[in-house]
């Protein structure tokens, strides 16, 4: 999905450029920041390349295809990690391949429609069954 020009500094194409090329060097840096503990610790998928990850788990990928895995093509992408997009400290900004930074969002927008709702007067299942 394109991003917003609005919702970001003027500079932003240099700092995710920078970020996803020059510190993280191609490969998708999360080390666990979407959800999923990955093999080696990192994520590690190279951008550009097509990879073939895992049906039963999403965030294992290999090089070459076999049964139970898929083609993906790796579109790095910068994630900030607080999810303020005028937060763009290094150490706030992360490399994440396309699968790990909705992995890493989805967790943020869920909880974020969670209190929308019950701003809303909505109630919680559990409030009405516990």
């Amino acid at each position: 999905m394109p991003i917003d020009p609005r919702n970001y500094p003027p500079d932003w194409a240099e700092i995710s450029h920078r970020i996803r090329f020059e510190r993280a060097e191609g490969r998708c840096e999360c080390r666990g920041e979407c959800g999923h503990a990955h093999p080696g610790g990192r994520c590690n998928a190279p951008h550009g390349v097509t990879v073939y990850r895992s049906r039963t788990e999403p965030w294992v990928w290999r090089r070459e295809p076999g049964d139970g895995f898929y083609p993906v093509k790796i579109i790095l992408t910068t994630a900030h990690l607080d999810h303020d997009r005028q937060h763009n400290d290094d150490d706030n900004l992360r490399a994440l391949c396309q699968f790990c930074h909705l992995s890493h969002d989805r967790l943020h927008r869920g909880a974020l429609e969670r209190q929308r709702a019950l701003e809303a007067g909505q109630l919680e299942l559990e409030m009405i069954f516990p």
